[in-house]
């Protein structure tokens, strides 16, 4: 019997959605201005070097299409995903006159005051989906893409300009005003790390501000001695520091579509760890995946005191002191926007009998069958059946392995060839990568007869008859005998009266033709 073209169910949606498709993440990172800054670019490409596949339409808009992890085994989906989340104090602010006033070029003054409070914390992964079920859920994080940036502080700017002409003399002059302090009391930092920085893994990231004078003193001046003679006194110099600690509390994973799976599913909460979901048979399933995070601050106030003297010319400097206060700054929450992932899963449907039967088989022929079976969900499905290793030789598969497209049906096809007489089963095992079903059992069932023996002729459609009730219809042998119909009801074949009248009639034809001849 030939292999029947793989078909199309009826009613099947897009099919492909994970043929070919591969995950390419390339992740670009760089430090600049003294801060981390990090990029990347992410895609899922087919293998052609296309677009990637648009995914099947129970997608939602923005979702991430998960693929297959590789092709030896169909049984994990893999998703890259990515977070960023930006949380700004509200104190913070950007403000700058101009240069003022507008209509007088020859003399300006510009005022600027900043206060940058915000801080930014970035990760990626792949969310990888593994069955059978209960599937198994996990975050694996991507090397060197988490980023912990944060900017804080205070700046204080007063600036002049002047661009006047005089007789024979022409002023040009821009910079800072020297009585008016500016003020850069200002710190930036950033840190790269893998994530997900769950504890005692934490991320951290330090800066200081530049040093600002806040005044210096000339004790000796105070004490009488000009100034010409000797001078000495204390300096007060200020720098501020700020440590930032970011860590992963848990990664929530909800399952949003269909509507069946939507249970309860335990959040990750360390490294390397997963999670389970209890899956229902369904064709995909969708789910909302979002760290939950804290970053910790501690603020540090360097007081730094320097002592000097000058005498006659030559100065003498004194150790410098740093006497470090904290300052606790507290907490803050980091609950990241969830990322969708849309997994697409096989849906196996076997055949519906569970016992097949091939009938009557003359010892030492064969006959070939096929079982018909399906996929209905919205991923690549992969079939392999085997019957029990003694049987093997008796009832043998013929194409042990079959797959199908989404909303493809193959055929499995079997033979039987019996070497002793008398009534043989064996159990027919479909092993396939539907995450609910992973495994289906069959029995086939078959008689050896002898040679000479009255066997049905086969089906029209060609395919099996189950063992219980026996219709009396099977299919035919190779190199054996498919003789007549097997008596029945009006349900199974004949009548027993017209067989007998069958029979009669050929005895008549042949006497004649003897007498003939």
């Amino acid at each position: 019997m030939k292999k029947k073209r793989a078909r199309t169910l009826p009613g099947a949606g897009r099919t492909g959605y994970h043929e070919g498709m591969r995950g390419s993440w390339t992740y670009v990172v760089a430090l600049a201005c003294g801060m981390g800054v990090l990029s990347w670019v992410g895609a899922a490409q087919a293998a052609d070097g296309g677009a990637a596949d648009a995914g099947p339409p129970t997608m939602s808009p923005g979702a991430v299409l998960a693929y297959y992890c590789g092709e030896a085994e169909l049984q994990c989906a893999i998703a890259p995903v990515q977070w960023e989340k930006k949380v700004e104090l509200p104190i913070a602010f950007d403000w700058d006159t101009g240069w003022i006033p507008k209509n007088f070029d020859e003399l300006q003054v510009k005022f600027h005051v900043q206060v940058p409070a915000e801080t930014v914390v970035k990760m990626a992964g792949n969310f990888k989906t593994q069955w059978p079920k209960p599937l198994t859920l996990g975050v694996p994080g991507i090397r060197y893409t988490g980023l912990l940036k944060f900017d804080y502080g205070l700046i204080v700017e007063a600036l002049g300009k002047i661009d006047i002409s005089l007789p024979g003399y022409h002023i040009e002059w821009q910079g800072p005003l020297p009585y008016v302090p500016n003020i850069d009391f200002h710190v930036l930092g950033g840190e790269i790390f893998d994530p997900f920085a769950f504890k005692p893994e934490t991320a951290s990231a330090s800066a200081f501000t530049a040093s600002v004078d806040l005044f210096a003193i000339n004790v000796l001046e105070l004490a009488g001695i000009p100034s010409q003679v000797a001078a000495g006194g204390v300096k007060l110099k200020v720098k501020g520091e700020l440590k930032a600690t970011y860590w992963t509390d848990q990664i929530d994973i909800t399952a949003q579509k269909p509507a069946e799976q939507m249970v309860e599913i335990p959040p990750i909460k360390a490294a390397s760890a997963t999670t389970i979901h209890a899956y229902k048979p369904g064709q995909y399933v969708e789910y909302d995946v979002a760290p939950d995070g804290t970053v910790h601050y501690d603020g540090v106030l360097h007081l730094i005191p320097a002592f000097y003297v000058e005498v006659l010319g030559k100065d003498f400097d004194m150790p410098i002191y740093d006497y470090p206060i904290t300052v606790p700054l507290g907490d803050q929450d980091f609950k990241f926007s969830p990322v969708r992932v849309h997994v697409s899963l096989p849906d196996v449907v076997p055949p519906e009998q569970k016992t097949y039967n091939f009938g009557k088989v003359v010892v030492g022929s064969s006959k070939k069958a096929t079982l018909p079976i399906s996929n209905k969900g919205e991923a690549r499905a992969r079939a392999v059946s085997s019957v029990e290793p003694s049987m093997a030789q008796i009832f043998k598969v013929l194409s042990s392995t079959v797959e199908m497209k989404p909303g493809e049906a193959e055929e499995i096809q079997l033979r039987f060839a019996p070497k002793t007489e008398g009534i043989l089963k064996t159990k027919l095992t479909i092993s396939s990568n539907d995450p609910d079903s992973p495994q289906q059992v069959l029995e086939l069932v078959g008689e050896g007869v002898p040679e000479g023996t009255d066997i049905p002729e086969e089906t029209e459609d060609g395919g099996f008859v189950p063992e219980e009730p026996l219709p009396g219809f099977y299919q035919g042998t190779e190199g054996g005998c498919a003789c007549g119909t097997t008596p029945g009801g009006p349900e199974g074949g004949w009548p027993m009266w017209a067989g007998f009248g069958l029979l009669g009639a050929s005895m008549v034809i042949r006497r004649r033709r003897r007498d003939t001849n």
